[in-house]
């Protein structure tokens, strides 16, 4: 997730309604040896990236790292024999979680993992009689949150390097399932779980009040809804029913709900991945990527980039600072990028000295 911040300046805002108007497109290409194909899955707020690259089979793929001074690093594997692992989220410090294929009491099966550039790879410590796990999102305190079988059932998890991992349960008691779509800075989780009836429903954990539904919290007018996204100030993504509708939405307590549009005149469905702490949301339509926000709605990446002729194919993830990353086409391959603000993040914050850093926090219910 971001570190939330905003800054004010007196010549420029970055606010909701105030993204930059281009973007510099970086192709991050691929890590070496046989490797094809790559796509980012996250972004922190100093344009470090993190995702996978693979070889065109699927069972040969590395997560990485990448940074303008290291390029693209793979994180390795926690096997000697299988070189596979996965990066699913990065935070400020540049710190990864993702998973790993080792060798377990189950034989070779998938490991949550934590990755840094200094120590390298580390599995997390698992539960008793656990049969899998994948971390999915990581913190810029360096919590995780992810998910793990146990008994056969999944259910998402909650690490710090204090407590280590502990299950978060579900709304249909201890021994129901449960997914993780996200967590933020908070500590607080999104997500699906089977609830009393059988039926899966969207929810919201955190280490104080445990687990309770959304349908309480967002908008009776969204129906089967799910949620994709939680930022630091407790604005919600997810997709719902709204009059016979399948729609994608952007919820938060001060803003109300927006129900979003996709792109005019282009065929497919529109999926939001990630909203940052300034309410810019992205995601793709179709085959195009996408940013959105309450001022502008809904664009077209493709038309913002500069640099580069090749297709945005989706944005899977925005800083606080504007940087998104996501996946493109080279070729005939698919390479992840990194979209850059014009002018830069640090360019920016160098055109004032009117410029003020304030820090929020969002209390906890």
């Amino acid at each position: 997730m971001k570190r939330l911040f905003l800054l004010s300046f007196a010549c420029i805002g970055i606010s909701s309604g105030a993204h930059a108007v281009q973007y510099m497109i970086t192709d991050l290409g691929v890590l070496p040896g046989n490797h094809i194909t790559s796509f980012a899955t996250g972004v922190n707020n100093l344009g470090e990236v993190t995702g996978v690259s693979q070889e065109s089979s699927f069972s040969k793929r590395n997560g990485f790292y990448w940074s303008s001074s290291t390029g693209m690093v793979s994180i390795g594997s926690a096997s000697t024999t299988i070189n596979f692992s996965q990066a699913s989220s990065i935070n400020a410090s540049g710190h990864i979680a993702g998973s790993s294929i080792a060798s377990t009491g189950f034989g070779n099966t998938n490991v949550a993992v934590k990755w840094d550039p200094i120590s390298g790879m580390q599995v997390l410590t698992s539960m008793a009689g656990e049969e899998s796990s994948f971390a999915w999102k990581i913190n810029d305190s360096g919590q995780i949150a992810g998910e793990n079988v146990v008994g056969g059932i999944n259910q998402g998890f909650f690490w710090d390097s204090t407590m280590g991992k502990q299950r978060i349960g579900s709304l249909a008691g201890a021994n129901g399932s449960s997914s993780v779509s996200d967590m933020n800075n908070l500590g607080e989780i999104v997500g699906g779980s089977q609830n009393s009836s059988g039926g899966t429903e969207a929810y919201i954990w955190d280490s104080v009040n445990g687990m309770r539904s959304l349908s309480a919290i967002l908008p009776s007018s969204l129906q089967d809804f799910s949620v994709t996204d939680i930022n630091d100030v407790g604005d919600f993504l997810g997709g719902a029913v709204v009059n016979f509708q399948a729609r994608q939405f952007h919820y938060s307590a001060s803003a109300g709900l927006h129900l979003i549009d996709g792109l005019s005149g282009i065929s497919g469905n529109t999926l939001l991945n990630e909203v940052n702490n300034v309410g810019v949301a992205v995601g793709s339509h179709g085959s195009n990527a996408i940013i959105w926000d309450a001022i502008n709605g809904t664009q077209n990446l493709n038309d913002l980039k500069v640099g580069t002729t090749n297709n945005l194919l989706d944005a899977q993830s925005i800083s606080d600072t504007g940087f998104i990353a996501g996946s493109m086409t080279v070729g005939t391959q698919t390479h992840a990028y990194l979209a850059t603000p014009v002018p830069e993040p640090a360019s920016m914050i160098g055109l004032s000295a009117l410029g003020l850093l304030v820090i929020r926090r969002r209390k906890k219910n």
